[in-house]
C-alpha cells in the first residue's frame, strides 16, 4: 500500500510539474490575434518601403564567354538611391512572433532594419548602416567612419540573434536578440589599443577584461552560437516576404 501511494503521490507532482510547463508555454506564446496583427502592421511597413524606394533590379546574366574569369559581374542594377535587396521574417528570441527584417542597398552600402510587434505596437528595433558611414543609428548611439557590418547567428538551441560589428573602434561587436517583447544585447565584445604604439591590445567581454582566447570563444562559450550567416542580395525576397505575409494577415496585395 505504501508503494502505491508513493507512485500516486509521485504521479501528482509529475502532472503539476508538466502542467505548470506548459501554462508556462502557453503564456509565452502569443496568440493567434497578436501574430496576425504583427503580420498586418509588417505587410504596411515593407510595402511602404517598396513604394518608397523600390526593389534592386537583377541585371541579365552575361552569355557565355561574354565575361571571363577575370570580369567583374554586377548582379544587380542599383538606382542613384537606396533600393530594397533583401527581406526575412525571422523569429528572434523563438517566442512565436517573428520581426520583420528588410535591407535597402547602394553600391557597396546596406541598411539594415528590423521591426518588431510588442504590446499592440510596432518598435523600430534597430538600423544599422554596413559600410564605412558616417552616421548610425543604433543603440547606444555608437558609429564612426569605419567599417560595419552586421550578420544572423543561430544558437544551439535555434535562438536566433543579429550580430553587429564595427572594425578598428573599441566596440567590436555586439549579439541582440528578443527578450520578452525587447530588443537586448546579450553580449559584447571590444578592445582597445594600449599605449601610443599601439603595441598590443586589451580584450573585453561584456565590459570586462578578458583572455584573448575567451574573447575569440564567447559567442560559443556564452550564447552557444553554431551558426553565423550574412543576409544575401535576393529582390525576389523581398515580394516573397511581402506575398506571405498579406497571406497570413488576410491582406488583398492590390498590384504587387
Amino acid at each position: 500500500m505504501k508503494k502505491i501511494l508513493t507512485a500516486a503521490i509521485l504521479l501528482v507532482i509529475l502532472a503539476q510539474i508538466l502542467s505548470a510547463a506548459n501554462a508556462e508555454a502557453s503564456a509565452s506564446t502569443p496568440p493567434e490575434f497578436v501574430v496576425a496583427d504583427a503580420y498586418k502592421v509588417y505587410y504596411e511597413i515593407l510595402k511602404a518601403a517598396i513604394d518608397e524606394h523600390g526593389v534592386a533590379k537583377k541585371m541579365p546574366e552575361p552569355e557565355e564567354g561574354e565575361c571571363t574569369d577575370a570580369c567583374v559581374y554586377e548582379e544587380f542594377e542599383y538606382a542613384d538611391d537606396w533600393e530594397l535587396s533583401y527581406a526575412e521574417l525571422i523569429d528572434f528570441g523563438n517566442d512565436g512572433l517573428p520581426s520583420l527584417l528588410y535591407v535597402s542597398s547602394y553600391g557597396m552600402y546596406k541598411y539594415c532594419y528590423i521591426y518588431g510587434y510588442s504590446e499592440g505596437k510596432t518598435v523600430l528595433y534597430l538600423t544599422w548602416l554596413s559600410g564605412s558611414p558616417s552616421d548610425i543609428t543604433a543603440p547606444q548611439g555608437l558609429g564612426g567612419d569605419n567599417f560595419h557590418g552586421f550578420e544572423i547567428a543561430t544558437d544551439k538551441n535555434g535562438v536566433k540573434y543579429l550580430s553587429v560589428f564595427m572594425h578598428w573602434k573599441q566596440l567590436e561587436d555586439e549579439y541582440y536578440t528578443v527578450k520578452n517583447g525587447e530588443w537586448v544585447a546579450v553580449l559584447t565584445r571590444d578592445y582597445s589599443l594600449n599605449g601610443e604604439d599601439n603595441w598590443g591590445a586589451n580584450w573585453y567581454v561584456n565590459g570586462n577584461l578578458a583572455e584573448k582566447n575567451t574573447y575569440d570563444r564567447a559567442p560559443e562559450t556564452e550564447l552557444g552560437i553554431v551558426d553565423t550567416r550574412e543576409t544575401p542580395d535576393n529582390p525576389d525576397a523581398v515580394y516573397a516576404v511581402l506575398a506571405e505575409l498579406a497571406e497570413k494577415a488576410g491582406v488583398v496585395m492590390d498590384g504587387n
